[in-house]
């Protein structure tokens, strides 16, 4: 507990993002959700935001957007008794939803890099890293290896968030969770989520729907390059492991 309230109260920007940008409390039903990008995020949000009935879902852009009016409270916009109630107490079922590093890798690839599909300068800034580590024209195309290359050879703190490790990501040291949804598996994930916390099943969402499908499954990998993927993304595997052996995943 009193790690707990220690992260609660730390000044470091990475975890109270994490925390208030991440992090979700159920208002209806008993959950804390902690997101990771580019693993489900966008369909599990939308999933969430349906059972609360927090009226029409916004477009998928939105979903993202954590304002201080947003109805859906993370653990820096509850009290502290509250945040610690849904971080360790036995009443919150916490979960979050895993996605394969490899898999992971890939989409942030070919969303973010190949197609460029988000607009924020943060985005041209890691284009220009890369063209400058493998000596590419600021025109000519990084290839997913490069990608791949660049981000296993960056220590994980200085990632962007979207491949960045889930690890560090979920705060996985100090947030005890009870259960994992793997996006291989995500339906039977969630419909555990759901009837766990009781929401009753004609209020359940389709389970089944993404929102934002990049066709990243089209980007290929070497099986040299995923070991090496994987050599770098190690812990993210050493955490599902650790959760089907217990159980829980």
């Amino acid at each position: 507990m009193d790690a707990l309230r220690e992260l609660l109260r730390s000044e470091d920007v990475f975890v109270r993002r994490r925390l208030a940008y991440g992090g979700f409390i159920g208002r209806k039903y008993p959950y804390f959700y902690m997101e990771t990008p580019k693993a489900a995020c966008t369909a599990t949000k939308a999933i969430l935001w349906q059972v609360e009935d927090l009226g029409p879902v916004p477009r998928p852009d939105l979903l993202h957007v954590r304002l201080p009016t947003d109805p859906r409270p993370s653990p820096l916009s509850v009290s502290e008794d509250e945040a610690l109630a849904a971080l360790s107490g036995r009443s919150a079922f916490r979960f979050f939803v895993w996605r394969d590093p490899v898999d992971r890798l890939r989409s942030a690839f070919h969303d973010k890099i190949h197609l460029a599909r988000d607009p924020g300068p943060e985005w041209d800034w890691w284009r220009s890293r890369i063209c400058n580590a493998f000596g590419l024209r600021p025109d000519q195309a990084i290839s997913f290896e490069q990608f791949a290359e660049f981000v296993c050879a960056t220590p994980d703190d200085a990632r962007d968030e979207h491949f960045m490790s889930q690890y560090r990501l979920l705060l996985i040291d100090r947030i005890p969770f009870d259960y994992v949804v793997r996006t291989d598996d995500y339906v039977n994930g969630m419909t555990e989520v759901l009837r766990t916390v009781g929401v009753p099943r004609d209020r359940w969402p389709p389970l089944e729907r993404r929102y934002n499908e990049t066709g990243s499954d089209a980007v290929p990998v070497s099986d040299a390059l995923a070991a090496k993927i994987r050599h770098a993304f190690r812990a993210g595997y050493e955490i599902i492991e650790a959760y089907r052996a217990a159980g829980a995943a």
